[in-house]
């Protein structure tokens, strides 16, 4: 099962957006998963999906933006941090 990241961030109100959020059916979301069969690809899609981070802003991620100890990410040039509260896989 999938767990959802904890995530803290600072944002601008004035510059969001009032869209509406569509979330994967708990059925859809397994059959994405399953249907993906390199490692690396199904960690990127749960990565983005746990964590609600952008594809740009995971691209741009370093090992050295990692805490494996602290299951922590730092994503670079922004506010965000996420914690990660355990294995994605």
């Amino acid at each position: 099962m999938l767990k959802m990241a904890r995530i803290t961030y600072k944002t601008n109100t004035q510059n969001q957006n009032n869209k509406e959020i569509k979330y994967l059916k708990r059925e859809e979301w397994q059959q994405l998963i399953e249907s993906i069969d390199n490692y690396r690809d199904k960690l990127i899609v749960k990565l983005l999906y746990s964590t609600g981070t952008r594809v740009g802003e995971l691209a741009k991620l370093k090992v050295e933006d990692i805490d494996f100890q602290e299951r922590f990410i730092r994503i670079p040039q922004k506010t965000l941090k996420l914690t990660l509260p355990g294995p994605l896989l």
